[in-house]
């Protein structure tokens, strides 16, 4: 992708659709243009921004980004923000309607929102960028298209929505392994991990493939953190199973480890809904408290042509060793729970045997995951 002279204008295809949540059903026609998901410009310039600071910074040695500021002051708007000098539009060139209250169904509320219907939309947006800045052009032709690779927009996006690329991205639609490990590649160096694992899916007719990648990322997530009912057979989390293996019990707030939330429930051996407090307190060295509020998920997905690609960020350095108060809604029960230390988990052990263990046990899903290597 090139500017031809100021201007760089680009259509992005969709990979994985935007999601958009409402408390009630509501026909997606009905919605008016502010309600309806869209990518948007005041998301993606601050990402993109962000994106070739760290790119230069990595290139040149610079030890902050901030010392990219100090080089090249030129390139930014102002002294006070932190906002590259150019202009970026994005319009949408069609909208299509992919799945109307598709995920209403209690099984697949860790995956959305509990109690909120939801609307997927695949969006084709034109985005365009203005920038008079000549080495400023150079970078942003650089890094715009390893920044559609690694990054997504929207609700929901760490578990793979709002995926786009350039139309002019030239990968196959059934990715080779030579792309498969390019991506991996970047994927990796965007989030620091060292791993990165896949599921390819045959070709299909783009709803369709939505639907069954969506279905296996579901079985994947849920299995891994919350358990899942299998033909009647409960599959604990296999976090739990896991920290167990490394000789930790129910005393530690393990499934945090994964990102929290405001409130969980557990389905073996019987239903039990247990509240945890939004905000975590933790002590640092110098005896001041901090408080923690509600912490992501590491895990992130993202979906090119027909492979889902999984890999993590870091787990937040500050959550480890918070402490969390729970209540149980059956009873009176209240008490403390403390998430472990950072040397007590590793992300790219458990993920590793998470995999092998995920394949062994749901020999019934669409795709095995592997493990993508250099």
């Amino acid at each position: 992708m090139r500017f031809d002279g100021c201007k760089l204008t680009m259509t992005l295809e969709p990979q994985f659709p935007m999601v958009h949540f409402q408390e009630e059903k509501t026909e997606i026609d009905t919605l008016s243009a502010q309600e309806i998901p869209t990518l948007r410009a005041t998301e993606v310039k601050p990402k993109l921004d962000r994106f070739i600071v760290r790119q230069i910074k990595k290139r040149e040695g610079l030890d902050f980004e901030t010392n990219v500021k100090e080089k090249y002051p030129d390139y930014f708007s102002d002294e006070e923000h932190f906002s590259l000098k150019y202009k970026m539009e994005i319009c949408e060139t069609e909208k299509i309607n992919a799945e109307k209250q598709v995920v209403e169904q209690k099984r697949d509320e860790i995956f959305f929102c509990k109690g909120k219907s939801s609307h997927v939309v695949f969006l084709s947006p034109k985005v365009t960028i203005i920038c008079f800045h000549a080495k400023l052009r150079k970078e942003i032709e650089s890094a715009i298209e390893d920044f559609f690779i690694v990054t997504n927009f929207g609700g929901k996006q760490r578990k793979g929505f709002g995926s786009f690329l350039p139309k002019e991205t030239n990968f196959n639609q059934n990715l080779n392994e030579d792309e498969k490990k390019e991506i991996a590649k970047k994927l990796k160096e965007e989030t620091g991990a060292d791993f990165c694992y896949e599921m390819s899916f045959l070709p299909l007719e783009r709803v369709k493939l939505y639907r069954k990648m969506f279905r296996n990322m579901n079985t994947f997530y849920k299995a891994m953190k919350s358990g899942i009912n299998i033909k009647k057979d409960f599959a604990s989390p296999y976090i739990y199973v896991y920290m167990q293996k490394k000789g930790i019990d129910n005393e530690k707030y393990v499934r945090a480890l994964l990102g929290t939330a405001e409130q969980i429930s557990y389905t073996y051996p019987k239903k039990l809904d247990i509240e945890i407090k939004k905000t975590g307190t933790k002590k640092q060295s110098d005896g001041q408290e901090i408080k923690l509020e509600r912490v992501p998920s590491p895990i992130y997905f993202k979906v090119i042509k027909n492979t889902v690609f999984i890999t993590a960020y870091p787990v937040l350095e500050e959550i480890y060793e918070t402490q969390y108060e729970f209540s149980v809604k059956e009873g009176e029960n209240k008490g403390k729970i403390r998430i472990p230390a950072k040397d007590e988990f590793d992300m790219g052990d458990f993920l590793k045997e998470y995999v092998q263990y995920y394949n062994a046990k749901f020999k019934g899903c669409d795709v095995k995951v592997g493990e993508i290597c250099d």
